[in-house]
């Protein structure tokens, strides 16, 4: 019997433990979904591993039983090291870039007594195969007969479909196995093997975007005379009234002049079904802040694992500045998917990351008509985008060279290297010292930067880290946390050297500084205790637990000088990374279409909705997360038909997402203004 449960009882072992060592076993049931996948699973390697001759069957199952253990022990590795599961798109679309610049990390990591632990254990089931089966002889490695193997090939139908059954007894697990699956949901519920198999299916069953199904195919189109009509009324009777009272200014719809409808009867049913979608979306007005940045200069950075924490008064009194004398967001997320790539994606694209860490790459052919980088050069604009890192690292120098920038993109190896100084190329203020100069005279520009020197690791042999610890000793933290606040000098340094330019120059008030990050700072959670964010809970404040919104919070910062001797304009609605692009579109008064993005220009007066691709959501009247709705404000009633119809308005954004990405629809709608 040996031989028929050695890949059954190792593959549970391993997936227990991995949960374990990283989110940590939930509810008991999750154990049972487990075990019935994985159940399921090892029967057909048993099989499969007794269908040929003894010896081939025993190295078959000792291979096997290795390359199980070592695929765990890696998953364990990048949780450790991004405090995140990654995703299939993600793993195979940034694992060789991943490998290549964090190889001093990994091996950091690698190298951890925790890590080495887990490799013993994770390697637990081979050793034992080696020992008991093949040394002791418990397996002798016989080819099975076929009544044997069609009775366990019996078991692993019994196991599988039992799986689905016991899912579907539970309604809010069993949404997440169907309607709105999230690797990142699916993992720590159904376990590793079972979420692969769904991306797998997923990838081969046209989820590239063939298979389109929206919530609600038209919303309410009248909403826009009706408020208008409403303004009317409100002026009209304001006139017959014996004081005099100021008219209410009437602000129109951020739209474009497209036939939705008719661009849906001549597309292919795909195309069709978002062009309807559009169609049905309600559009954000224009308001009081539309055109403020008209022909102003754009700097647009997403900064290397910044987070609220890092602005301090006393000890970066320039991101204070930036923070408190501009634009104030003060409920302001990044949704972490997809490391650095993914959140430069919701950056620049003012979309998520539907299709993980490739997200970026598969825009690298398309029509990106809508990101500042395209919009502003079509108003003229002089543009380029820089990264202090390798110029081809997740393939930017394909991907940041098709951003609509004029001057295209520069990093180290294509150029930046001849513009910074030679042994601070990875420095932050060398960034900006050796680039923005270059287009100082040539107004307006439009600049986008991806920051460096914040990356982890976080340890005392980080060159940022020895270069302004110092800066950072007064601080109540660790030296984990301390070394990370550290790093994050470098963009203090750089955004001071750059408002001392830009008003050196005399160009502060006509320049926009805008400043979102990548991602919460995953480095502090790869201290080799896995599932642990004890560091970043202590850089918050606040233990995190398993709260994707407090781990998620950051601070967005839009800043010029026209805004500083003027009230600050606050922003208390939860805003998110997506919404950038729809605000600094508004901001600079360009004429675009607001029904063509999912996200919300955070100063108008629309809903305002912080989601991600595991469904989780906040309004304004409280977060739905893991199938349960808390309300902003305890004992608050919030009816059921509200969170439903959320539900389905933040399914509907991303699967119009996922069409966008995945079918190049821009160039559906734009593709005869192409450049």
């Amino acid at each position: 019997m040996f031989n028929y449960f050695i890949f059954p009882v190792s593959i549970i072992y391993c997936e227990v433990l991995l949960l374990e060592s990283t989110v940590g076993i939930g509810d008991a049931r999750y154990i049972l979904y487990i075990a019935l996948f994985s159940a399921c699973f090892g029967m057909l390697g048993t099989i499969f591993t007794g269908l040929f001759q003894e010896k081939v069957n025993r190295i078959l199952k000792a291979v096997m039983l290795a390359i199980n253990g070592i695929f765990y022990l890696a998953m364990y590795m990048s949780y450790v090291a991004f405090a995140v599961f990654y995703d299939l798109n993600t793993m195979v679309g940034g694992a060789e870039g991943a490998i290549i610049d964090f190889k001093y990390e990994l091996l950091r990591i690698f190298l951890e007594p925790a890590t080495v632990l887990h490799m013993i254990l994770f390697l637990i089931p081979f050793a034992m195969y080696m020992v008991l089966g093949i040394k002791l002889n418990f397996d002798k490695g016989e080819k099975l007969e076929y009544k044997m193997a069609l009775a366990l090939g019996i078991m692993a139908l019994f196991f599988y479909y039992g799986q689905m059954v016991s899912v579907s007894y539970n309604t809010e697990d069993f949404v997440v196995e169907t309607s709105t699956y999230s690797f990142q949901e699916s993992v720590p519920r159904f376990g590793l093997l079972k979420s692969l198999e769904h991306e797998i299916s997923n990838l081969a069953n046209g989820t590239n975007g063939q298979n389109l199904s929206f919530e609600t195919t038209v919303e309410e189109t009248t909403v826009i005379e009706e408020r208008q009509d409403k303004v009317e009324e409100a002026t009209v009777e304001a006139k017959t009234e014996e004081a005099v009272v100021e008219e209410p200014i009437v602000y129109e719809p951020n739209v474009l002049d497209i036939d939705f409808e008719a661009l849906a009867q001549d597309a292919p049913e795909h195309l069709a079904a978002l062009d309807r979608y559009v169609a049905s979306v309600k559009p954000t007005m224009k308001n009081e802040y539309t055109g403020l940045f008209e022909g102003k200069n754009l700097i647009l950075i997403t900064a290397e694992a910044f987070t609220a924490e890092v602005i301090d008064e006393k000890r970066t009194p320039t991101l204070y500045r930036m923070a408190t004398k501009g634009i104030n967001f003060n409920d302001y997320y990044q949704p972490t998917l997809a490391g650095t790539t993914g959140g430069e994606y919701h950056n620049i694209f003012g979309m998520l990351a539907t299709a993980g860490g490739k997200s970026v790459k598969n825009t690298s052919n398309h029509l990106n008509y809508m990101t500042m980088g395209n919009q502003l050069d079509m108003l003229g604009y002089t543009g380029a985008a820089f990264h202090n890192g390798n110029y081809d690292f997740y393939d930017r120098n394909i991907t940041h060279n098709n951003l609509g920038y004029s001057d295209g993109f520069k990093a180290l190896g294509n150029g930046l290297e001849d513009m910074v100084n030679s042994k601070d190329r990875y420095s932050d203020e060398e960034l900006f010292k050796g680039t923005l100069p270059l287009y100082e005279d040539k107004q307006p520009f439009n600049l986008y930067y991806m920051t460096y020197s914040g990356h982890s690791p976080y340890v005392s042999g980080n060159n940022f880290t020895k270069e302004h610890i110092e800066q950072v000793q007064d601080t109540p933290y660790c030296d984990f946390v301390k070394n990370y606040l550290a790093t994050q000098m470098e963009l203090e340094d750089a955004m001071t050297w750059t408002i001392s330019e830009l008003e050196r120059k005399g160009i502060a008030d006509d320049t926009v500084i805008v400043i979102g990050t990548d991602h919460f700072p995953y480095g502090l959670g790869n201290d080799g205790e896995g599932s642990s964010y004890k560091y970043i809970s202590e850089l918050y404040g606040y233990d995190i637990g398993d709260d994707t919104f407090k781990r998620d919070h950051n601070r967005l910062i839009i800043w010029s000088g026209c805004l500083e001797d003027k009230d600050p304009i606050v922003v208390d609605d939860p805003v998110f990374s997506i919404d950038i692009l729809p605000t600094l579109l508004n901001l600079f008064g360009v004429e675009y279409d607001s029904r063509l993005l999912p996200g919300t220009d955070a100063l108008s007066d629309s809903e305002h909705i912080v989601y991600s691709t595991s469904y989780y959501w906040k309004t304004n009247k409280g977060t739905y997360e893991g199938g349960h709705f808390t309300p902003l404000t305890e004992g608050e009633e919030v009816s059921d038909n509200y969170i439903l119809e959320t539900n389905k308005k933040v399914k509907d954004k991303l699967t119009y997402s996922k069409g966008v990405l995945s079918l190049d629809y821009y160039r559906h709608v734009f593709g005869n203004d192409e450049k």
